[in-house]
């Protein structure tokens, strides 16, 4: 596996772990009211995360373009401007956030504006780590980017817990630590970028007009996936804004919980993104195109390994999920539905992210703003009247149905809009088939769960995936091997 992509997922599912196995802690130390505001905080993180590609795509793809023709001026401008642009859109989320947080706490009855403050102070700083990220990942600098995240998510997510659990410390106190390990990392992350590429003097004036017809076509690029995130993040949030005015603020800690243990297989795969991303654009604009199918076939199969076994096992058996984070019989009980139903969209994400991945990279996203609108609306409606007469796990299902919608028109039309060749047998061999034998392995677990009642099922569970993982691993690298011998 190539050195930056490996930088890229430990990155990402190392602090997405540490932010998940804190959790319980952090619970049990700051009681029910800590609880729903934890969960809800820890969501919209979440989501940040998963949308941080997409978030500065157009940004990724100009600096990407620029470093890997040698134009390091041009590269430099870039880096200054869009921190402007990333600054401005900071504050403006500091804002919306704020307003987010107090609206949820007054519909609970609950007073927390200095908490309040420091979430969204929390979230605003989240967002512009996005612009460094995009900086030094699009510039392959991915190995140094991801030594840093993983040091300052211990400091964000194990260290802040623990000295709350030492200290017996409220969450005022953890919302503070977590706030000012984000100051320390912003800035830190703001001189490592300052030294590669802000000593350089720019000799652009105006980098945009260079080509007019690039600056135009740029700027539609901008604008739709401007649109397209900001659907994506409405899409991704509806269902717990929606159930904050319907359900207990517990009931909603529940659920946000749910959504971020349901997450983690996402920003899995989201972690592809920045690796797999600025080399399409490169073989792209060199018109390489068996190289840019290969990438992505190999990208989609290591993918495929990652999420497939982990995600239809949780979903089959997510009730011991919530037991292994919980610990809580009832609670396991209770939440096991929704967390099914929202793993199962996870793996629909995971499935997705390569397709959209070469979707922004070929620049065809018209099509899938469309979808993505479309879609969204038709689920927000559904939610809204899920979460009015019907139940959470209801609300999950809408997600669900959401994805599995979004997939089959992605994938009817995923020729034009990525330039795949021959997508049936893509489709198939990329991702169908590791589906067909986690499902053969599922099948088999089933069978032996009925068949041996006196042994305990986790005995059995464990292996059983180990071995439907180690059997799609087995075939994605027999698969890649053929690949690279073409």
């Amino acid at each position: 596996m190539n050195r930056e992509l490996l930088a890229n997922i430990l990155g990402k599912c190392l602090s997405a772990l540490m932010m998940l196995v804190s959790l319980p802690f952090l619970i049990d130390a700051i009681g029910p009211k800590g609880y729903a505001l934890v969960g809800l905080f820890t969501a919209m993180q979440s989501v940040l995360m998963l949308l941080d590609g997409g978030i500065s795509a157009a940004y990724t793809k100009n600096i990407s373009n620029s470093y890997s023709r040698g134009d390091i001026l041009l590269t430099g401008s870039f880096v200054r401007q869009c921190f402007i642009t990333f600054l401005k859109v900071s504050f403006l989320l500091f804002f919306v956030s704020l307003f987010l947080f107090t609206y949820f706490a007054n519909s609970h009855g609950d007073s927390l504006s200095k908490i309040n403050i420091m979430m969204s102070a929390s979230l605003s700083l989240i967002f512009l780590q996005i612009y460094y990220q995009a900086t030094l990942c699009g510039t392959g600098h991915q190995v140094k980017f991801n030594k840093l995240y993983i040091a300052f998510s211990i400091m964000r997510y194990p260290l802040a817990t623990f000295v709350v659990l030492y200290f017996s410390l409220n969450v005022f106190a953890y919302f503070l630590i977590f706030l000012i390990a984000n100051v320390i990392y912003t800035i830190a992350l703001q001189l490592v970028v300052k030294n590669k590429f802000c000593h350089y003097q720019s000799q652009y004036n105006d980098i945009f007009e260079i080509n007019e017809h690039d600056n135009l076509e740029n700027k539609s690029f901008k604008n739709k996936m401007l649109f397209l995130v900001i659907m994506s993040s409405l899409c991704f949030q509806s269902d717990k804004l929606i159930l904050a005015k319907f359900v207990s603020s517990e009931t909603l800690g529940y659920y946000s919980l749910a959504f971020t243990i349901a997450s983690f297989p996402m920003i899995f795969t989201s972690a592809f993104y920045y690796y797999l991303f600025p080399k399409l654009v490169e073989l792209k604009s060199s018109n390489q195109m068996h190289r840019y199918q290969a990438e992505i076939t190999k990208n989609s199969l290591i993918m495929m390994i990652g999420v497939t076994s982990v995600c239809i096992y949780a979903a089959a058996y997510s009730k011991y999920v919530l037991l292994l984070f919980f610990g809580n019989e009832v609670l396991a009980t209770e939440v096991s539905g929704v967390l099914r139903y929202l793993i199962l969209g996870s793996l629909i994400q995971g499935v997705l992210m390569i397709p959209y991945c070469a979707q922004i990279a070929f620049g065809r996203i018209s099509y899938l703003v469309k979808v993505n609108v479309f879609l969204g609306i038709i689920m927000i409606i559904a939610q809204t009247y899920a979460a009015s007469y019907l139940t959470p796990i209801d609300v999950a299902k809408c997600w669900f149905a959401y994805n599995v919608i979004i997939l089959l028109l992605i994938f009817i039309n995923l020729e034009n809009v990525t330039a795949i060749e021959n997508k049936f047998k893509w489709i198939a061999f990329s991702m169908l088939i590791p589906i067909f034998i986690c499902m053969l392995t599922l099948l088999l677990a089933n069978f032996l769960l009925k068949s041996l009642s006196n042994i305990n099922e986790l005995l059995i569970i464990i292996p059983i995936g180990m071995m439907s993982l180690l059997l799609i691993t087995t075939y994605a690298f027999y698969m890649m091997r053929h690949i690279d011998e073409k």
